[in-house]
């Protein structure tokens, strides 16, 4: 799983799909992820006072790269399935 959080590694995610969608003509983006496992761990590192802060930071980095790919690729159609 893919840490979204973390902006380096989003940026790097961002550039490499783009690149690829726009390399084989992509017209279509899905992104399909329901691994609830994987959030409760993204938080367990968390102080008790911030619980949760990963997964927040998790999901805002997606929609992030998510508002990217559609900056880049103006006309792209977006399915994103789960979180």
């Amino acid at each position: 799983m893919f840490f979204y959080g973390n902006d380096a590694a989003l940026q790097w995610m961002r550039e490499t799909l783009s690149t690829v969608i726009k390399e084989y003509g992509v017209a279509v983006y899905r992104q399909d992820a329901n691994m609830p496992d994987y959030y409760r761990k993204a938080s367990s590192d968390d102080p008790p006072d911030r619980r949760g802060m990963g997964e927040s930071l998790h999901i805002a980095g997606l929609y992030k790269l998510l508002d990217g790919l559609l900056e880049d690729n103006p006309g792209l159609v977006m399915d994103n399935c789960a979180r």
